[in-house]
């Protein structure tokens, strides 16, 4: 598998790409029990490092907003840089609006892969964290099945040659939000985790796990979208616990997810 790949968007073999209103308007209906899952299973397991349901919650780049339906906080508040009616409040994740020392905790689901400077947005989240605070992460594993995946649909592309924390390299077309490096959370928190210590030392790893393979593809997308199998709760059980079995056993090839949580040290 080549260590770059970059398809163009016009390539795109998945259809609505970016289209976060239709994606929304799709997962509200409630017609894809797989696809409810799969963002059950991305958000739900969030809610274990959120203390207390008053502490300041911020999610960025929240897309089609589903996570409200999922994570308990009465002060989640969800940020994108496009204003759409569900969006709390406008934020750029690369020049956070924030005083410092101000926020319990971050979200991020799904973006990073889309930053185009991960290091230089990891230092402006850990500034605005309070002591203690977590930033909580779901995104994207680009195991072997993924990077296949990815070029049989021509969604979306990688580079594993990219110095993730070079604060001076452009990881993605900062003027693109859809532009994406899928390799960016394996880098950062797998492939070269001792670099990462050393680069941020303010930030304490209190979660690190690969997940999620089956479950994805059967659901058809989230945002950009392709075909899924509408199976039943029952059958959604049974692809989870393969996924499980196949992670467990051979993570690199099968894990297309990961969690992460980084707490800034007190």
């Amino acid at each position: 598998m080549n260590n770059t790949y970059y398809p163009l968007h016009s390539q795109n073999r998945m259809k609505h790409e970016g289209d976060v209103v239709a994606a929304r308007e799709y997962f509200l209906s409630g017609k894809n029990r797989v696809l409810y899952n799969l963002i059950k299973q991305r958000f739900s397991w969030m809610n274990r490092y959120i203390k207390d349901t008053d502490e300041v919650v911020i999610e960025l780049g929240c897309g089609a907003g589903l996570s409200k339906q999922f994570i308990k906080s009465e002060k989640f508040v969800m940020t994108d840089i496009t204003e759409y009616e569900w969006v709390d409040k406008y934020v750029n994740a690369m020049d956070l609006d924030y005083p410092d020392d101000s926020i319990d905790v971050v979200v991020c689901s799904h973006m990073i892969h889309h930053i185009s400077n991960p290091a230089k947005f990891l230092d402006s989240v850990e500034k605005k964290l309070k002591p203690g605070g977590r930033l909580i992460i779901q995104d994207i594993y680009t195991c072997t099945l993924m990077k296949m995946a990815l070029r049989m649909m021509r969604h979306e592309g990688w580079s594993d040659s990219v110095n993730i924390f070079d604060r001076t390299v452009i990881c993605n077309d900062p003027t693109d939000p859809w532009s994406a490096n899928c390799s960016i959370p394996k880098l950062l928190f797998f492939k070269n985790f001792g670099k990462f210590e050393n680069e941020f030392p303010h930030y304490k790893v209190i979660k690190k796990t690969r997940n999620e393979c089956f479950l994805f593809f059967l659901s058809g997308g989230v945002i950009a979208k392709t075909f899924y199998l509408p199976i039943n709760e029952q059958g959604v059980r049974f692809v989870k616990k393969i996924d499980q079995l196949l992670i467990r056993m051979f993570p690199e090839f099968f894990a297309c997810g990961c969690s992460v949580v980084l707490q800034k040290r007190e």
